[in-house]
């Protein structure tokens, strides 16, 4: 076996030869003194998985919510969209999903203020739905919940 010294002081068996990345230098200042390099942080591959499934949740929560199910699957369609836009501002289903939830929990807070502010309308819609009785005793205890809960 050969023992060679490369340009580094190290003996080289077997002639192996380093690949230039081994043999990089660290940068130095002025005085001669090595410069500490900051950390790089990238997106890891699971932050990017991550980011997308949160996404995906939030694209199917905000459609529900869309399609007229419910104001409770919107808010966190958008909370989940959100979540996924800050882990990784690349992923373009959590940036679908965080403006389906959000364009959707303003609908629903623009329908629940119109009803609220028509009664007459809610009354129609109640009826049709469940029947005068029931309609008459629900609009009771919403304008009893109304009334002892307003400012």
């Amino acid at each position: 076996m050969d023992n060679q010294n490369n340009q580094n002081g190290y003996t080289n068996f077997n002639n192996y030869q380093p690949t230039p990345d081994q043999n990089a230098q660290q940068p130095v200042n002025p005085q001669g003194q090595p410069v500490q390099m900051p950390y790089q942080t990238a997106v890891q591959p699971e932050q990017k998985n991550k980011s997308m499934v949160l996404g995906i949740i939030s694209i199917v929560l905000s459609v529900i919510s869309v399609c007229g199910c419910s104001f409770f699957t919107s808010v966190p369609g958008a909370i989940l969209g959100i979540i996924g836009v800050v882990r990784n501002k690349k992923s373009v289903a959590s940036w679908i999903g965080m403006i389906l939830g959000i364009v959707a929990s303003v609908c629903w807070i623009a329908y629940m203020v119109y009803m609220f502010t028509h009664p007459d309308v809610m009354r129609q819609l109640l009826e049709t739905a469940y029947g005068k009785d029931t309609a008459d005793q629900l609009m009771q205890s919403l304008q009893f919940i109304l009334f002892h809960f307003s400012f």
